[in-house]
């Protein structure tokens, strides 16, 4: 590297701001401590083990509940973790240190691997091969550029479904009267696919930057409309995700950073995050790879799953269940979406695996005969009709 390069590298890496200058990365981790944790706050069941909604392990062994004393102290110790992420200026240390807690939160219970969760541990795992005299920051902030466009680029693929046009789209636009009437037409939904996937592509190519960053401003503003206070008022703890995307998008497209392509490529995270982020959410199209970490966001695809149970023996299920069940043949139906989202302010991990270990758990807590788990896969994106539904009682749940 030229010592012309290496000067315009150290200048385009600081975002001055009044006086002084700030370093990129610096930023960039401040960004990921201060949305973690007020995501965190927003979620603070999700991430202990005292809680109605079951824990969905990797792995059935690996199932336990702590105190809640115990609870509590983990709680404080993933913020002072997230806290000395933001503060130490070793970046290596605070990034392994916060990947490798949030890797065993994932281990411990699948439910809180989200789409935002997952895009922050490799952000994370990026950050931690940051050397300490930082000469790699260009590699580390090409990477992370990568990530972001993968993000847009995939969100707005997998929207590619009759589920997304038919309702989804319909929903997302029912938040305003006026743009109720848009909810009905194709061309508007298309036309949302489209700008979506075309800021992934648009980012890769510094000449558009300028652009891009007007139009991802407005992308995630018009997100907040819809889903925050002003609108459905729905799924808060992406509120601050949105917000963070933004100011990522200006941290990390400001400016071009020159770059060394084949130095890039051997820089060890990027072929990994271009095989996870860039090519391993295909997968979500045939259902081998998990929806969450395909950022499939409100893509309309995903499978479902409710489990059911008397409508006289509630037990096992949180009090303010009767308020969102339904009733068929005698036997109530909760969805797990629902119930996770209003006790953990999260979905439910998708899929009939994730399901069933979360229905074990819930048959173990009564020897009913009449509770149990349905699911509804989709099998055709572009056929409604195709639904596969299954019913498994307790019994067999408990058997397996």
């Amino acid at each position: 590297m030229s010592k012309k390069t290496r000067q315009a590298k150290g200048k385009h890496a600081r975002i001055k701001v009044g006086n002084s200058r700030f370093n990129s990365i610096d930023i960039i981790c401040w960004i990921i401590a201060l949305c973690l944790l007020a995501q965190v706050f927003l979620t603070p069941l999700l991430w202990g083990t005292n809680r109605i909604f079951p824990l969905v392990p990797i792995f059935e062994s690996l199932h336990f509940q702590m105190s809640k004393m115990g609870d509590y102290l983990v709680l404080a110790l993933l913020i002072i973790s997230i806290g000395f992420f933001a503060l130490y200026k070793d970046r290596r240390i605070g990034a392994s240190l916060l990947f490798g807690l949030f890797s065993l939160f994932f281990i411990f219970d699948l439910t809180r691997v989200q789409a935002w969760t997952y895009q922050f541990l490799l952000m994370l795992w990026v950050i931690s091969f940051l050397k300490k005299d930082r000469t790699n920051e260009g590699e580390v902030l090409q990477v992370l550029r990568l990530m972001i466009a993968f993000t847009y680029f995939w969100s707005g693929i997998h929207k590619i479904n009759v589920y997304y046009f038919t309702d989804t789209f319909p929903w997302l636009l029912e938040s305003f009267s006026w743009t109720q009437p848009l909810g009905k037409y194709k061309a508007v939904a298309l036309a949302s696919v489209i700008y979506e996937s075309l800021l992934g592509i648009l980012i890769l190519f510094p000449r558009f930057w300028k652009y891009a960053l007007l139009l991802i401003s407005l992308f995630h503003v018009l997100i907040l409309m819809v889903l925050g206070p002003l609108g459905h008022f729905w799924n808060v703890v992406v509120w601050p995700w949105n917000i963070a995307m933004i100011a990522f998008a200006w941290v990390l497209f400001r400016e071009a950073i020159p770059f060394d392509f084949k130095r890039s490529i051997r820089f060890t995270p990027s072929i990994a995050i271009i095989v996870l982020l860039g090519i391993c959410p295909l997968g979500a199209w045939f259902n081998i790879w998990p929806d969450p970490i395909s950022l499939t966001m409100y893509s309309g695809m995903g499978d479902e799953a409710v489990v059911f149970y008397d409508e006289k023996d509630p037990t096992c299920l949180p009090p303010w269940s009767e308020e969102d069940k339904f009733v068929s043949d005698g036997l109530s139906f909760l969805s797990l979406d629902t119930w996770a989202f209003k006790e953990l302010g999260v979905p439910a991990f998708p899929g009939m695996a994730s399901y069933k270990k979360a229905g074990k758990v819930y048959c173990a807590c009564s020897n009913s005969s009449y509770k149990g788990l349905q699911t509804m896969e989709l099998s055709d994106r572009f056929k409604e009709s195709k639904k596969k539904w299954t019913t498994i009682n307790c019994e067999v749940l408990r058997n397996e």
